[in-house]
């Protein structure tokens, strides 16, 4: 297999983002590294990220730029590095922040394929013109659901076979392990049902509708924890929502990292995404790898990944009652609990795989540059 040059601009791709685009882009370009591949990154000044031999970082001048302003801050570093090493790929990491530069780029050298991901459906006015502008003009588009793919399909009339679904994967350290007693004492959830979310503390992602939920979830069960682990704008109005409903054990956890975060999916015995839009949860598929059952929106990707009844339960979108009665079933019975869990963890080493999912995306590159 011929080793690739590939230049793929970042804005970050630090293993330990709470950005999943971050985390994706990460383990992406660390697997083609470690392949022999050898990738060519710009990237914003003293931004941090795991480091390896095939992985060549020029950093730009400025450490806080304007996403939308990325695309133009790239257009010398594209010219000038391809004129030095001729790279075989130049990978758009999200067409907002890089689509533009990449589209000039290609203007004057129309022999180099370019890729991009497309993590989200995003509905910013802004964004949808730079995919007007560009969608056609890649010669692979990468979705991590198929939920985005039919998005962009209908939305910019694109042509299917040009689009590949590969699903986010998930890390290898993350696998079933005990509860560490020392976490369980150390947040009084011993004998509890712990339930967790992990992710950014945004709208989006709909986390006061999940107090809301635990919120009735408690007046039936006693037993019951809730873990909240991510920063965001909206923790200071779920801080003020637990303090006036006088809630307890609700634990803000924060944001956690490796061996912290594999305690943590492991402390828990139900993952809980009440997002109200994701284009693939880089979380389920974590959750799923250490034998969690997963209760999800019923909507977006979500139905890609949950089997309902097999491996977790789908839920609509803001329905309490809804909500209730699923996460209910599992808290009430341990034997399915577990369950699910054996055959969420099954889904995830069947197919959220890193490994399986970078060589696809090694076999898109190949036939590019054959």
């Amino acid at each position: 297999m011929r080793k690739l040059k590939i230049c793929s601009p970042q804005l970050g791709f630090n293993p330990n983002s709470d950005l999943g685009g971050e985390v994706h882009d990460h383990f992406v370009l660390h697997s083609l590294a470690k392949r022999g591949h050898t990738i060519f990154v710009y990237l914003p000044k003293d931004r941090p990220y795991g480091k390896h031999h095939n992985i060549i970082v020029q950093r730009a001048p400025f450490k806080h730029i304007p996403a939308f302003l990325f695309n133009f801050l790239i257009i010398p570093y594209l010219f000038s590095t391809y004129k030095k090493e001729k790279f075989d790929i130049l990978r758009v990491h999200n067409p907002y922040f890089v689509g533009l530069g990449a589209l000039i780029f290609k203007f004057f050298h129309p022999q180099v394929p370019i890729t991009t991901t497309h993590h989200l459906v995003e509905n910013n006015m802004l964004f949808d013109l730079i995919n007007k502008m560009t969608a056609a003009k890649y010669d692979a588009i990468i979705t991590v659901s198929l939920y985005v793919k039919n998005w962009l399909v209908k939305r910019y009339g694109l042509v299917k076979n040009k689009i590949h679904v590969i699903y986010n994967g998930t890390d290898m350290f993350l696998k079933p392990q005990p509860k560490d007693a020392s976490l369980l004492k150390k947040y009084r959830l011993e004998g509890k049902v712990i339930l967790m979310f992990m992710g950014l503390l945004i709208e989006r992602k709909n986390p006061l509708f999940l107090l809301k939920l635990f919120q009735n979830l408690k007046i039936k069960y006693q037993n019951v924890g809730l873990l909240i682990c991510g920063e965001g704008p909206l923790k200071k109005t779920m801080l003020s929502f637990v303090k006036e409903k006088k809630l307890t054990d609700v634990i803000f956890v924060g944001k956690v990292f490796g061996d912290a975060k594999l305690k943590h999916f492991n402390l828990c015995d139900i993952f809980v995404i009440p997002s109200k839009d994701e284009g693939f949860g880089i979380v389920i598929g974590e959750a799923m790898s250490c034998t969690k059952p997963v209760v999800a929106t019923d909507a977006w990707s979500a139905r890609e990944a949950i089997v309902p009844g097999i491996n977790g339960f789908l839920a609509k979108e803001n329905d309490l009652n809804d909500w209730i009665g699923k996460v209910s079933q599992l808290i009430t019975s341990e034997k399915l609990r577990k369950s699910l869990g054996i055959n969420a963890l099954r889904k995830a080493e069947r197919e959220f795989n890193w490994q399986k999912l970078v060589s696809r995306r090694e076999e898109i590159f190949q036939k590019l540059v054959s």
